[in-house]
C-alpha cells in the first residue's frame, strides 16, 4: 500500500480550485466553474498516477556474499526501472543513517547500487531498515511514497570458530570401530606420514623419530611433527537440532550458538585443504544435505547457509535423504543439542562421535570466538 499525501503546491492548487468555484457559484459565472473543475480533475489524475512509477521501480539487495554475525559488513542494494515510459521521472530517497551513497535523487533507466552498513550480532535473516522512494509524477501536486525494503532481507551466517584439524582428527577416531582402527594403524606409518602439518610440544607416547631436533633445540624443549595421515580426508558433520516445544534458557541458547560456531569453523578449515571431502547434513525446520571435495566456493557458503536458518523442530527432527554413496573410511560426527533423540535412517546407522552442544565449550582444539574483542561499527568510527 503506498502512502500519499499532498505537496506544498497541491495545497496551493486545491485552495485555488475552491476560491474559483466559491467565486463562480456567488457570481454566477460559468468559465470560473469550468476551470475550477479542471484544476480538481487534475489533482485527482495526480493522485492516482503518482503511484504508477513507483510499481514499475524494483529493488534487490545483492549475494555477492553473505554477512557474518560479529563482524561489521556491507549489504549492497540495487534500485532501478526498466520501463522506458518513465525514464525522466526523479525519484527521491530517504533512509537511515545506515545506508552509504544513497543520492538525493534517483532518474529511472539509470541504476542505483546503495551499501548498507551492518553489525549483526546474530545469524539469521534480519530486515534491512527502512528505504524510501518517492514521486510526485506527473504534474508535482500530490507525492507517494515506498518503502523499498519492505521485504527485503539479508542473511547472517554464524561466526566460525578456530578448529584445529590434528586435534578434530584425534577426537573422532577415539570412537570409530575397532577394526576401521586397526586398518588405518596397518596402512599408516611413520615412513609415510602424510602430509607435513606443523610443529607442536612433545607428548607422552609421540614417537622420537617425530621429533625435530633443530627446533627443538632452540626452543629448549622437545618438538614434534604434525602430519596429516592419508585416508583421513573424508568428514560428514550431522547438525542435530532437535525438537523444542517451551522457552529456551539464555545457557541453552548460548551452547546451541556455540556448537554451531563450531560446524562452522569445521566447515571452513576442513575445506582448506584440496583433497579433503567434506559432508554437511542439517536437520531441524530446513534439513538439507550438502557436500563439496575441498576449496572454499558456492558448496562452502550453502554449507554456512544452512547453519544459519538451522533451528529445532516442534514435533519432530526432520532428517534430509541421505545420498546413495558416500567416500569410504568416513568420519563422522554429530553435534547435537541435549535431548535431541538421534537421527534416523542411514544416518542413524554411522559410527560416529557423539559431541553434545553444552561440552563443546570445554574441546582444547576448538577456539571460540572472542565476542568481547569485537566492537560495534559505531564504536570502531568513534
Amino acid at each position: 500500500m503506498l502512502a500519499r499525501w499532498p505537496e506544498r503546491a497541491g495545497v496551493v492548487w486545491l485552495l485555488v480550485a475552491l476560491f474559483l468555484m466559491v467565486l463562480g457559484l456567488a457570481k454566477g459565472i460559468t468559465p470560473l466553474l469550468f476551470l475550477a473543475a479542471i484544476l480538481v480533475a487534475a489533482f485527482l489524475a495526480n493522485t492516482l498516477l503518482t503511484g504508477i512509477p513507483l510499481h514499475r521501480l524494483q529493488a534487490r539487495s545483492t549475494e555477492d556474499s553473505d554477512l557474518v554475525a560479529g563482524e561489521p559488513g556491507l549489504v549492497v542494494f540495487q534500485v532501478w526501472s526498466d520501463h522506458p515510459g518513465s525514464s525522466d521521472i526523479q525519484f527521491h530517497l530517504r533512509g537511515h543513517e545506515e545506508w552509504v551513497g544513497l543520492p538525493s535523487r534517483l532518474t529511472s533507466g539509470q541504476p542505483c547500487q546503495l551499501r548498507l552498513e551492518a553489525f549483526p550480532t546474530r545469524r539469521g535473516w534480519i530486515e534491512l531498515p527502512p528505504l524510501v522512494a518517492a514521486t510526485s509524477y506527473p504534474f508535482g501536486l500530490v507525492r507517494s511514497a515506498k518503502n523499498l525494503c519492505g521485504d527485503q532481507r539479508a542473511l547472517v551466517v554464524p561466526a566460525a570458530g578456530k578448529v584445529q584439524t590434528i586435534g578434530l582428527l584425534r577426537y573422532l577416531e577415539r570412537r570409530q570401530a575397532q577394526q576401521e582402527l586397526e586398518t588405518r594403524a596397518n596402512r599408516v606409518r611413520p615412513s609415510s606420514m602424510g602430509e607435513f602439518h606443523g610443529l607442536r610440544p612433545w607428548r607422552a607416547g609421540d614417537s622420537r623419530r617425530l621429533i625435530h631436533w633443530r627446533t627443538s633445540a632452540r626452543l629448549g624443549q622437545p618438538m614434534v611433527r604434525e602430519h596429516e595421515a592419508p585416508g583421513r580426508q573424508a568428514l560428514l558433520v550431522l547438525v542435530d537440532p532437535g525438537t523444542v516445544s517451551g522457552e529456551w534458557t539464555a545457557t541453552q541458547r548460548d551452547d546451541f550458538e556455540r556448537m554451531l560456531r563450531l560446524a562452522a569453523g569445521i566447515v571452513r578449515t576442513w575445506l582448506r585443504g584440496a583433497d579433503r571431502w567434506l559432508g554437511l547434513a542439517v536437520a531441524g525446520k530446513e534439513p538439507g544435505f550438502f557436500q563439496s571435495q575441498g576449496g572454499a566456493g558456492e558448496n562452502e557458503r550453502a554449507m554456512l547457509r544452512a547453519l544459519a536458518v538451522c533451528e529445532p523442530g516442534t514435533s519432530s527432527t526432520g532428517w534430509p535423504e541421505s545420498p546413495a554413496n558416500l567416500p569410504a573410511n568416513l568420519l563422522t560426527l554429530r553435534l547435537f543439542r541435549s535431548g535431541a533423540a538421534g537421527p534416523s535412517g542411514r544416518w542413524g546407522q554411522m559410527t560416529r562421535r557423539e559431541l553434545e552442544a553444552g561440552q563443546v565449550g570445554t574441546l582444547a582444539w576448538f577456539e571460540d570466538v572472542e565476542w568481547a574483542n569485537r566492537v560495534p561499527l559505531e564504536a570502531a568510527r568513534a
